[in-house]
């Protein structure tokens, strides 16, 4: 015990400690974020995944969730558009999208939502995957046409800084 004192290193039987020393993190917050998932943890495949990706020590609650999404679309990387596009190719409708049950589940639906208003500026009251579509849809519609689209669709176009986003995302034909 005096030589775990002495190396400066801390013991710990918590099991969210452990995933936090583990994954090579340094801000102690992210103990709290693994704990309140520990779920997601339990199962060694999703650990090992998400050990491999290697993310960054300094990584923050937003990148750790980035990468904990990643994970359950079967990614290799972090990488939250292709979380995106992954979950809505899965289903627009959420009873009958597997991957949405697994991020329920596993890390919630609020992260997702979270990750989805970030990168895409989609409103976060009353969401749905096939809200979500039909407003990348109806942005991606409106940059190809310039604007000019019917008046009664302008209230569905994501917000200009977005809509490059929104063109792109829908433009790309594979999904990694």
């Amino acid at each position: 015990m005096f030589d775990i004192q002495k190396s400066g290193l801390t013991f710990s039987t918590d099991p969210a400690a452990l995933i936090y020393a583990d994954l090579g993190l340094r801000q102690r917050r992210l103990e709290q974020v693994i704990n309140s998932h520990l779920k997601f943890f339990s199962n060694r495949k999703r650990k090992e995944a998400l050990e491999a990706m290697r993310i960054s020590p300094d990584s923050d609650e937003r990148a750790l969730l980035i990468a904990m999404l990643s994970v359950i679309v079967r990614l290799k990387v972090p990488d939250a558009g292709l979380v995106i596009r992954r979950v809505l190719m899965a289903g627009l409708l959420e009873s009958d999208n597997t991957l949405w049950s697994e991020i329920e589940n596993f890390v919630s639906a609020e992260a997702f939502w979270e990750i989805v208003q970030e990168y895409t500026d989609f409103p976060k009251q009353n969401p749905s995957l096939n809200k979500l579509f039909v407003h990348l849809l109806v942005t991606h519609f409106d940059k190809s046409l310039r604007g000019a689209i019917p008046k009664k669709l302008v209230n569905l176009v994501i917000v200009p800084g977005q809509r490059a986003y929104a063109f792109m995302f829908l433009h790309k034909r594979r999904c990694s």
